[in-house]
């Protein structure tokens, strides 16, 4: 997967295009950040590393973006209507979290080596 078709899928799973509205230079930043290995299991720093993302990590990132854009708004009344902008931060917010929950990790522990390491990772999984 390219960088190109990354940014296209996001824009396309997290509707980046309405209101508040991520622009492709965010976007751009955002598929750069969760670069992964591929299947191959080459880093993204290497030559022949063929493109793979973490897209719903880069998703959740859009909807706390989001979120946080629309933080700031307040709920008002005006003829006769009620806008609750709060809903708003909430399905954002909520949405972050269902791509969050998306994201499967794995790994093998070396239970044969008597010299185990705990090594914290940190990501942006919560």
């Amino acid at each position: 997967m390219t960088a190109a078709e990354a940014k296209a899928e996001l824009t396309l799973i997290t509707d980046a295009s309405t209101e508040p509205v991520i622009s492709s230079e965010d976007l751009d930043i955002i598929v750069a950040k969760f670069k992964i290995a591929d299947d191959d299991g080459l880093a993204p720093t290497d030559d022949d590393w063929t493109g793979k993302y973490q897209l719903d990590l880069a998703a959740a990132m859009v909807f706390d973006i989001k979120a946080a854009r629309v933080a700031t708004h307040f709920d008002f009344s005006a003829d006769g209507s009620r806008f609750n902008r709060a809903q708003k931060e909430k399905h954002f917010q909520d949405l972050a979290q269902k791509h969050r929950n998306r994201v499967n990790v794995s790994f093998e522990p070396d239970i044969e080596s008597s010299d185990s390491d705990i090594t914290e990772v940190e990501s942006y999984v919560e």
